[in-house]
């Protein structure tokens, strides 16, 4: 079945379809290391994210009974894709609201509903009726590694992106640098007015630090690793 066009490009765009979606990963891990969400309040975003997925479907059987050609449906639903990549990348800071995340949720959705039924369709009526079950195999099969490597690729992006920029702040985190000493003892300060010894107390203070750093590189990391997503969208686009 690999010898038809329409299904090798529907493959590939299932795939790289799955790899845009993995980064949504990302957010939820914002929401519970980052800016410490309760459970209840993530299912409830993730509810939003399902409210735009039915908006997308909706929209998308809309457009396939009126004929829109499915190029044009594939670059909208793309386009929304890079939308919300872009618009989330200024969303990773140390605290949003709720508020802030809530439309680009929704058109993260709606992107995805777009998407998914057009996929489908054009990689499987794109071979002859007799090998429908085999379409579908290979369409299964984009699905699966696009998910899989997808997954795989954003996890190790953020082990790598972390490290780098966990070390480069940890830089600024000596004793020849003024605003860091300041600020350690300060912490240090708040410690031992609740009881702790001086010792046990800078030992804290320099924890406490270490973990604000690591945060801010989860969050740098989740900044590039989406604009370099937003860009790939555009790319393809345009490609």
């Amino acid at each position: 079945v690999l010898k038809y066009a329409n299904l090798r490009i529907g493959f590939l765009l299932f795939f790289l379809f799955y790899i845009s979606r993995a980064t949504l990963g990302l957010c939820h891990s914002a929401m519970f290391s980052i800016w410490n969400w309760d459970p209840s309040r993530v299912a409830g975003v993730q509810f939003i994210n399902g409210l735009g997925n039915v908006i997308g479907l909706v929209l998308a059987s809309v457009f396939l009974m009126r004929a829109v050609p499915v190029k044009l449906i594939f670059m909208l639903g793309f386009v929304l894709l890079a939308l919300f990549h872009f618009w989330f990348t200024f969303l990773f800071v140390a605290d949003v609201s709720l508020a802030d995340i809530i439309i680009p949720y929704v058109l993260q959705g709606i992107g995805v509903g777009l998407l998914f039924v057009p996929l489908i369709l054009y990689t499987t009526s794109s071979v002859p009726n007799h090998l429908a079950v085999s379409s579908g195999i290979a369409g299964v099969a984009g699905r699966f590694w696009g998910s899989t490597i997808g997954f795989c690729i954003i996890q190790n992006a953020v082990v790598f992106y972390s490290k780098k920029h966990f070390y480069k702040l940890s830089q600024f985190v000596t004793a020849e640098n003024t605003n860091s000493q300041e600020a350690m003892a300060k912490i240090a300060s708040s410690y031992v007015s609740k009881g702790y010894s001086l010792e046990n107390a800078n030992a804290l203070a320099l924890k406490r630090t270490f973990t604000t750093v690591a945060k801010q590189a989860i969050l740098l990391s989740d900044m590039e690793i989406f604009t370099i997503m937003g860009y790939s969208l555009v790319a393809l686009i345009i490609f």
